[in-house]
């Protein structure tokens, strides 16, 4: 399974996924990747027909208004309003398999920009 986003880190042992995030996800049997709102382990999830098992250049999380909008390329965008976290998160890329067969993930750039912050 492959989780990529922000989340609050707990994902530990026997943990099947974050307690808050805002990530995209596909799990093992998954035919096509995910979007994940989730806040205090309820979520809220959107499949986005992605179309891809290669590599992705353009993924992206942003807040748009009130609401979370995520852009995968090629799709239209999706937009959540529920489950978005009220916590701080930090950037993610999980990588968990529960069979012998080989995950993995490279990672040729990954960006963040910031905008809005107040000190």
């Amino acid at each position: 399974a492959y989780r990529v986003g922000f989340a609050d880190g707990n994902f530990g042992a026997g943990a099947t996924e974050f307690t808050d995030g805002l990530y995209f996800r596909k799990l093992l049997l998954d035919t096509q990747w995910s979007v994940v709102c989730r806040a205090n382990d309820v979520e809220t999830v959107v499949g986005i027909a992605s179309g891809t098992n290669g590599w992705v250049n353009g993924a992206t999380i942003e807040r748009d208004g009130i609401n979370i909008k995520f852009t995968f390329p090629g799709q239209a965008s999706v937009i959540i309003g529920s489950n978005i976290p009220a916590v701080a998160l930090v950037p993610v890329i999980a990588v968990s398999s529960r069979n012998s067969e080989t995950k993995t993930v490279k990672i040729d750039r990954f960006r963040i920009f910031i905008s809005g912050l107040a000190r």
